[in-house]
């Protein structure tokens, strides 16, 4: 804990003998960043995306690293990158809500509105969440929510729109509960 120098030198160690484990990559990385070695880091997060293309957490610890230096444009870049890398929704949707936070809510509707096009069963579940999130305030739900929100009812599906009070918050807890 107070000794990240040798912390930095063993996961360096492990990194390099166990290759093909990503978490240790990451912790490796992680700890390098907390030594106030953020370039470090960043270039060992980013040979490990292009070793590992798929491992969604690099992406996420370097886009956090480039937020935290107030890098936005790399970190929508990261985010962009781990989109085209793995093609899951939550990527997509994360992408969106940087966006959005930087005030690009038109380039955000009109890249969630794409998105239904190439959405499996699966993933339209999180593309009404999206769209709901995006459109969220005190009008009705959009057509797309009420229509998932019938076939549910069609299906004896329990469902509803509950009021809460943070959206990103509850979307982050529920995404916990989605499995990989």
């Amino acid at each position: 804990r107070h000794r990240l120098d040798e912390a930095v030198q063993l996961l360096e160690a492990a990194s390099r003998r166990v290759a093909k484990n990503e978490s240790l990559r990451a912790q490796w990385a992680a700890a390098l960043f907390r030594l106030g070695r953020p370039e470090d880091s960043a270039a060992v997060l980013r040979q490990l995306i292009a070793d590992r293309p798929a491992y969604a957490d690099a992406y996420d610890i370097l886009y956090l690293q480039y937020m935290q230096k107030q890098r936005a444009a790399d970190a929508r870049a990261t985010l962009l990158a781990k989109w085209e890398a793995t093609r899951k929704v939550e990527a997509a949707l994360q992408l969106a809500a940087h966006d959005d936070a930087l005030g690009q809510r038109a380039s955000v509707l009109a890249f969630v509105a794409s998105l239904e096009k190439s959405a499996t069963p699966e993933n339209r579940g999180f593309l009404a969440m999206g769209d709901f999130w995006l459109h969220r305030g005190e009008d009705p739900p959009l057509l797309r929510v009420q229509r998932l929100l019938a076939a549910a009812a069609r299906k004896e599906i329990d469902c509803g729109l509950v009021p809460i009070e943070n959206f990103d918050e509850t979307l982050r807890d529920l995404m916990r509960l989605v499995p990989d």
